[in-house]
């Protein structure tokens, strides 16, 4: 029994000193500072719901300057593709046949800095693979009897790939 005793004495006291170090930290509570603080908090809550609703703002015109910009872009692509396609019927007459080479320099000068043999090496450049592209749907418009694996040997390409670069340039 006077252990009991001694045990609730304990964590009676224990209770008081977690009491006095919270008050000595914090401070007594007062219902005035109480109500204070709900009104900063309160305050805070809705600058912050402001500057989420202006950040959402923020990033939806973001996002329509995006698309404007892609928009932009595919119309220009659009626009260099039906001046391609134009440039194309009207280079060579219908009763002449270029060869494939002739075909790949007359596409190469709107590649300035760009060689055949740049376009012909293994590595996977950006701008190798877009004239590589190009030159490729460019024969293919142009030689209709030309098959992929002979457009593949001339620029040193697997037939697949040609197939690929084709339809990449077709989709845009």
């Amino acid at each position: 029994m006077n252990e009991l005793v001694r045990r609730k004495s304990f964590e009676h006291e224990y209770v008081a000193h977690l009491s006095a170090v919270r008050k000595r930290l914090m401070g007594t509570p007062c219902i005035k500072n109480v109500r204070a603080h709900q009104i900063y908090l309160a305050q805070k809550k809705k600058e912050l719901e402001e500057a989420r609703k202006a950040q959402r703002q923020l990033n939806k015109m973001q996002r329509i300057e995006i698309v404007d910009a892609r928009m932009d872009i595919l119309a220009v692509k659009a626009a260099k593709a039906a001046a391609a396609e134009l440039e194309w019927a009207t280079i060579k007459p219908a009763d002449t046949k270029w060869s494939m080479d002739q075909i790949a320099q007359y596409v190469l000068q709107h590649f300035p800095g760009l060689t055949l043999d740049a376009v012909r090496e293994p590595g996977r450049k950006r701008y190798a693979f877009n004239a590589r592209r190009v030159i490729a749907t460019a024969i293919k418009d142009m030689r209709p009897d030309v098959s992929y694996p002979a457009i593949g040997r001339f620029l040193h390409r697997d037939h697949t790939s040609i197939l690929n670069a084709i339809r990449r340039g077709t989709k845009e």
